[in-house]
């Protein structure tokens, strides 16, 4: 491997474990939220929406003062209809300012980001492998 195939390699490597542990976040903030919102404070569960649907995002939208780049292409997409459409919804929410989410949303969005991380962990893997990285797994 040359010098800027390696680059482009370590480059797509920051980018996925920053997106495996924001799909690690957002899946225990939904968690979170579908067992313990109906007692929390309003304002908190606003702001963990808010969390919910920006730390999503944030690994397939690009931002102004990010150089990462974005989780595109087929990776980018989750498999099926209704989790492609969570998916959309969630982008569309960042873009427009629109964050608070409706409680019955919960679990599918503890689905989508579990399954995203899943996905983006064996990318992640197959990289890492290709550089030559050897990380402990849990047993």
């Amino acid at each position: 491997m040359n010098a800027a195939e390696r680059e482009l390699l370590d480059a797509e490597r920051t980018r996925l474990v920053l997106a495996v542990s924001s799909m690690t976040q957002v899946a225990a903030a939904a968690a979170h939220l579908s067992h313990h919102g109906a007692e929390m404070n309003g304002d908190a569960v606003r702001v963990m929406q808010t969390g919910i649907v920006v730390t999503y995002a944030r690994a397939y939208a690009s931002a102004r003062d990010s150089n990462l780049g974005v989780i595109g292409g087929r990776l980018g997409r989750p498999g099926g209809p209704a989790l492609a459409h969570l998916h959309a919804e969630l982008l569309a929410r960042r873009g427009e300012g629109r964050a608070p989410v409706d409680p019955a949303v919960y679990p599918a969005i503890e689905r989508l980001a579990t399954v995203q991380r899943e996905r983006l962990q064996a990318r992640l893997d197959e990289v890492e492998r290709e550089l030559g990285i050897e990380r402990m797994r849990p047993a």
